[in-house]
């Protein structure tokens, strides 16, 4: 048995454009530019706090801070960034499901995001625990400088994919 999943994602998406929240979400001629421009500063928030920490990675930048205070103080933000993105998404996509539900480059920057979390979370829970192993070191190492580009190509390529969803999905449907 064979399930076409561009047919039910546009199934899904008509659905969800059928629904009460997404017409009031339409009818409302601001809700739909006010989130974006929401999601648009949040990106920007993310982007940076995660640029300023890959630069620390890279041993760049920020000598005078240790990357432990600068891990703390900036996954903070990212993580409120990822809050503000989250519920900014939410909202453009019960607007307008279709735009965003069956464009592939939507899914990829999903995907992106939750590989950029994880990489966030697991960079915080090291170096929130930096502090109670004796001898731990912020040495740059050449796993640091991997970690550091990966972060900034992802983040640039999550930025590319949310621009090309609104100019993509019309050849899916």
């Amino acid at each position: 048995m064979s399930i076409d999943l561009s047919e039910n994602l546009l199934s899904f998406a008509g659905w969800i454009r059928a629904t009460r929240v997404s017409e009031i979400l339409r009818e409302q001629l601001w809700v739909v530019p006010t989130s974006q421009s929401i999601h648009i500063i949040a990106v920007s928030m993310v982007f940076v706090s995660g640029l300023i920490l890959s630069i620390k990675l890279l041993r760049v930048g920020f000598h005078k801070r240790t990357l432990s205070s600068l891990v703390i103080r900036y996954t903070t933000l990212i993580y409120g960034g990822l809050l503000a993105l989250l519920i900014t998404g939410v909202i453009q996509t019960l607007a307008e499901p279709l735009r965003q539900l069956i464009a592939p480059v939507f899914w990829i920057k999903m995907s992106l995001i939750m590989l950029a979390l994880l990489m966030t979370y697991m960079l915080s829970f090291k170096f929130s625990r930096a502090n109670e192993q004796p001898g731990f070191t912020e040495a740059r190492t050449a796993v640091s400088v991997i970690y550091a580009v990966l972060f900034i190509s992802i983040w640039i390529a999550i930025i590319f994919c949310g621009r090309f969803i609104g100019y993509t999905y019309f050849y899916h449907l």
